[in-house]
């Protein structure tokens, strides 16, 4: 039996495994980070980047977890603004926005800011904010 790695250029290849797909989704469904699974799997970072570019199973496991993961904040999001749980709101906003990757979007408010919107009801303050974020998914 030769010795030695027989891949050696992606010794990281080897160690990929079609069920770490499931088990993908189901540690972000939990709310966990994409990078936190490495430890699961006991691999580096980077190699489940490499997963991801390499393995087309395992880049559409990874958009299912994110997209699951995001579901579980919204719905602790929600439990806190309905008072059915409590917690620090900064906290809270900032996991949603490191977990998710949004960052405050300072041109958009202050587009809103320089609106005199002491005149509006509530109702065309909503319907500014839906024809500005409809405008900014453009």
């Amino acid at each position: 039996m030769p010795k030695g790695n027989p891949n050696p250029i992606r010794p990281n290849l080897l160690k990929y495994k079609p069920e770490y797909c499931e088990l993908l989704i189901d540690h972000m469904s939990k709310g966990y980070s994409f990078e936190t699974f490495c430890t699961l799997v006991n691999v580096v970072p980077s190699t489940i980047y490499e997963w991801k570019k390499d393995f087309p199973e395992f880049l559409e496991a990874y958009k299912k977890g994110a997209v699951h993961r995001l579901l579980r904040d919204e719905k602790l999001l929600e439990q806190y603004n309905d008072g059915r749980i409590k917690g620090n709101p900064v906290t809270l906003m900032f996991k949603f926005k490191a977990m998710h990757r949004m960052t405050d979007d300072v041109v958009g408010m202050e587009k809103l800011r320089l609106l005199k919107l002491e005149g509006m009801s509530d109702a065309e303050i909503k319907e500014l904010a839906r024809d500005f974020l409809k405008e900014k998914s453009k």
